[in-house]
């Protein structure tokens, strides 16, 4: 559920941020992600329009700086098949990916929602949010840790935990 709350001040927020995780429940885990002023909220960047309007072609870039990258560090680059790998060193230098970041701290998602405009800062539990997304349990049968499956997994060498 999206709720809309104003904020006006760093007590309120913290308030704000208590309630919400108190409402959850036990065992609720909170990330948060700040933006600016956005047209379009938690959208990656490789898929919001240019300056010129244009969309990223993300194979085109994700290649083109797989095939640059070994060329700007004496540190070993990802092999090649470990596609999260790379979108996530992409992501770290500024490259525009699927990706979104979030953080376990309510101050740093603050920080980055204020850099400009009207600040937002998105708030949820990703526990539950793999709840939405997966049936499966880990195998210790914690029912707040799921299996989220991604489409680059490599099964081999590894158990298989969703059933």
């Amino acid at each position: 559920m999206t709720e809309s709350i104003v904020i006006n001040s760093l007590e309120n927020y913290i308030s704000q941020i208590r309630e919400c995780i108190t409402e959850w429940g036990d065992g609720a885990v909170a990330w948060f992600r700040g933006e600016p002023e956005v047209e379009t909220p938690l959208l990656p960047k490789v898929y919001r329009e240019t300056l010129e309007g244009r969309v990223h072609n993300e194979n085109q870039l994700l290649q083109m700086f797989r095939m640059k990258a070994p060329t700007f560090t004496q540190e070993a680059t990802p092999p090649r098949g470990n596609i999260d790998q790379w979108l996530f060193l992409a992501q770290h230098v500024g490259l525009p990916t699927r990706l979104l970041d979030w953080t376990e701290s309510a101050l740093v998602g603050l920080y980055f929602a204020l850099k400009q405009g009207k600040p937002v800062v998105w708030m949820l539990d990703p526990f539950r949010l793999n709840e939405f997304s997966v049936t499966g349990k880990m195998e210790d049968g914690n029912p707040h840790i799921k299996a989220y499956p991604i489409t680059w997994f490599d099964p081999r060498g590894h158990k298989r935990i969703l059933e």
